[in-house]
C-alpha cells in the first residue's frame, strides 16, 4: 500500500481521477498516431504481397507489431477501467459510512492488487495473486486484503469463495507500568502527553485522533469518547494531572495528530528508548498495547467486569473477559495504604478504589495497587 494509503482521502481520489483522464488522452493519441503512420518497409509493398495462390502476405514484423499494439491498448483500457472503479469504490464506502481510515486502507489495498498484476474484475485471478503473497503477509494484512476485496465485490453485486484464513485471536500482551513510564519518558513533550493520554484513558489511536477540545470537560475532568472500529461511545474520567496536561496540550498544539502519525512517532521513540536502555523487549510493545494496559490495570483495580466493559467501549462482555485472564500475569505488586477512623473516611477510600484489609487499634486499613501509572508530567 505504501505512501498511497497515507495520503488524505481527497488526494487519493484526485490522483486516481487524474490517472484515468491522462490514460484516456494518451490512448486517443496513440490510436490517432497509428491510423496516420503507415509503416513502409523495403521489399514489402504497402498492403503486403501476394503469393502464387493470390493470398496477401503481411510481413511478420508488421503483424507482431499490430498485435502488440492491440494487446497494449487492451491492457491500458483494463487498467484505466480498474482505476475508475476504485474511485467508484471509495465513494461507495463513504456512502456506506465507513471511516476515513478504513477507506484509505481499502483503497490502498485495491491499488496494490492492481500493481501486483491482479485483474480485480476476476476473483479467481485475484485469489491466485494474493496466494503468492501469503507467506510474506501477516495474518492481519491477509485478513484486511480479503475484507477489502470482498467489499469491492459486494459493491459490484458479485461474490467469491474467500480464501481460508488461519486467524486465531490470541491474548494481548500489555506492558508493565515501568515499561509505560520508560516509553513515555523517552518521547517528546507533545507525544509524551499523547501517549500518557492513551495509557490513562484506554482510547485507541483512531479514537484519540478524532477528539477535539470540545470533547473535553476540564471542569469535571472527563473526556467524551466517540467509539470507532466497533467500540461504543463512553465517558472516561481523567486524573487532575492529565486534565491539566490536556488543557495545555490543546492550547499549544490545537489538535491530536493523525493515528498513523502517532504510530510512526511511537515506533521512533520506542526503538530509540530500547536502544538507549539496551532493552530489546520494548521493541515488541505496540501503540495499541496501551489500550490493553489500561483495560488490564482497570480490572486489577476495580475487579468490576461491567465497569471495565463500559470504559473500554466493548459491545460484548466476552471481549472484556480477556482481561480477567491477563490479571494473573505479573503486575506491579506495590500498594498504596490508607487508614480510616470514621465512616466518612472509609466511604471516601472505597469510592476511590481502595479495598479493606484489616482493623488495627480500631483503625481500618485499606489498600490499592499502584497500577494506574504514576506518571509525572512530561
Amino acid at each position: 500500500m505504501g505512501a498511497f494509503s497515507h495520503m488524505p482521502l481527497q488526494v487519493q481520489i484526485s490522483s486516481l481521477a487524474r490517472f484515468s483522464q491522462n490514460n484516456t488522452r494518451v490512448s486517443k493519441t496513440l490510436r490517432d498516431s497509428s491510423r496516420n503512420n503507415i509503416d513502409c518497409r523495403v521489399c514489402a509493398p504497402e498492403g503486403g504481397v501476394e503469393n502464387s495462390a493470390g493470398t496477401v502476405l503481411v510481413p511478420m514484423e508488421e503483424k507482431a507489431d499490430t498485435e502488440s499494439r492491440a494487446a497494449g491498448a487492451t491492457g491500458k483500457q483494463v487498467e484505466r477501467d480498474a482505476k475508475g472503479k476504485i474511485i467508484e469504490f471509495i465513494w461507495h464506502l463513504k456512502r456506506e459510512g465507513y471511516s476515513e481510515d478504513t477507506i484509505k486502507t481499502y483503497a490502498g489495498i485495491m491499488k496494490r492488487l492492481i500493481s501486483l498484476g491482479a485483474d480485480i474484475f476476476n476473483p479467481e485471478d485475484v485469489k491466485t495473486v494474493i496466494a503468492k503473497k501469503r507467506a510474506e503477509w501477516s495474518e492481519g494484512r491477509w485478513q484486511n486484503v480479503i475484507k477489502a476485496y470482498s467489499a469491492f465485490l459486494k459493491m459490484s453485486g458479485c461474490s467469491w469463495s474467500k480464501p481460508r484464513t488461519r486467524f486465531k485471536r490470541g491474548l494481548p500482551r500489555p506492558p508493565t507500568p515501568d515499561q509505560v513510564k520508560q516509553l513515555i519518558a523517552g518521547a517528546s513533550r507533545k507525544y509524551a502527553t499523547v501517549f500518557k493520554f492513551l495509557a490513562e484513558t484506554g482510547c485507541s489511536p483512531i479514537e484519540a485522533a478524532c477528539l477535539t477540545e470540545r470533547d473535553f470537560d476540564f471542569e469535571r475532568g472527563v473526556v467524551y469518547v466517540k467509539g470507532r472500529k466497533g467500540h461504543l461511545d463512553r465517558v472516561i474520567p481523567m486524573s487532575p494531572e492529565l486534565t491539566l496536561l490536556m488543557k495545555e496540550f490543546f492550547a499549544k498544539y490545537g489538535a491530536f495528530p493523525r493515528a498513523d502519525q502517532m504510530g510512526r512517532k511511537w515506533r521512533k521513540y520506542r526503538d530509540r528508548t530500547a536502544e538507549k536502555l539496551k532493552d530489546p523487549s520494548l521493541k515488541r510493545i505496540r501503540l495499541y498495547d496501551l489500550r490493553h494496559y489500561y483495560g488490564t490495570m482497570l480490572y486489577a483495580q476495580t475487579r468490576d467486569i461491567l465497569y471495565v466493559k463500559d470504559k473500554m467501549g466493548h459491545s460484548k462482555i466476552e471481549t472484556t473477559m480477556t482481561y480477567t485472564k491477563l490479571i494473573a500475569l505479573p503486575t506491579d505488586e506495590e500498594y498504596i495504604c490508607r487508614a480510616a477512623e470514621t465512616v466518612e473516611e472509609a466511604k471516601e477510600l472505597i469510592e476511590a478504589g481502595f479495598e479493606y484489609v484489616c482493623d488495627i487499634n480500631n483503625i481500618k486499613l485499606f489498600r490499592k495497587r499502584k497500577i494506574l501509572v504514576d506518571l509525572k508530567g512530561p
